[in-house]
């Protein structure tokens, strides 16, 4: 990791920055972008391919805009890596610790580009910005919403009812991967024979393609449409009547 205070990636990290920040919806006004540079509230900071930007051990609070390369953040367990979130130019993450007391990151966020450039924007000035306009703390807490939104999406896939409609919400959240399969079958709860046969039966009706450990999502609706079958035939099965009900 290298911090940029001037040169060529400096200067085209501001115009990167200037761009990104116009599209997003917390401090997406020129006037916050002036606030930011002129305070020299932020930083800008280059990696390599493999640097960890954030760690559960080394983290800063401050929100962090990818500008340039690709991240993604991933969480270890006894099967290996699982990637939870990935990261285009243009990606906001750091939510997790910008406001919250000091307890470990939430997962390790990685380059998995040959490189990558980063501007942070620390607690203190967001905070100011926060404070100094209403629609940027709405918007805030609209992002956070959202951000609640995909957790319960998370939860859904660890709680839904069969090794097929946990898959189909995993794979239609993550948009497909290069996937361990043990590392996959451990962060579902399911065997990877069980694994497989789901695999086998979403490439089968089209949802997705494999090729080797890749997955690519072909039709996300198709995908999403097995947690309401499996959801339905739950529903049916828990109001069918038992023959003890019968008799």
């Amino acid at each position: 990791m290298q911090e940029r205070k001037e040169g060529a990636d400096f200067s085209r990290a501001l115009s990167r920055f200037r761009t990104v920040l116009s599209e997003n919806d917390i401090l997406g006004r020129d006037l916050f972008f002036d606030r930011i540079v002129s305070s020299q509230g932020f930083s800008v900071r280059s990696y390599e391919n493999g640097e960890c930007i954030f760690s559960p051990q080394a983290f800063e609070r401050a929100l962090a805009f990818l500008l340039e390369g690709k991240a993604v953040a991933v969480k270890t367990n006894a099967g290996g890596d699982v990637a939870v979130s990935r990261f285009q130019p243009g990606s906001l993450f750091g939510l997790a610790a910008l406001f919250a007391e000091d307890e470990p990151y939430a997962s390790e966020i990685r380059v998995v580009s040959r490189k990558a450039l980063v501007v942070f924007v620390p607690q203190e000035t967001v905070a100011e910005i926060l404070s100094a306009s209403p629609e940027a703390s709405l918007a805030y807490i609209r992002l956070l919403s959202q951000k609640i939104r995909f957790l319960n999406a998370k939860l859904d896939a660890f709680t839904a009812p069969n090794a097929l409609a946990k898959l189909s919400l995993y794979l239609a959240e993550q948009n497909g991967s290069k996937l361990s399969m043990l590392a996959l079958a451990n962060t579902l709860n399911i065997s990877r024979m069980t694994l497989y046969r789901a695999l086998d039966e979403l490439t089968k009706d089209g949802s997705i393609q494999r090729s080797g450990k890749t997955v690519t999502v072909t039709d996300r609706a198709k995908l999403l449409s097995h947690l309401t079958e499996s959801a339905e035939r739950e529903s049916d099965s828990e109001n069918k009547p038992s023959r003890k009900d019968i008799l």
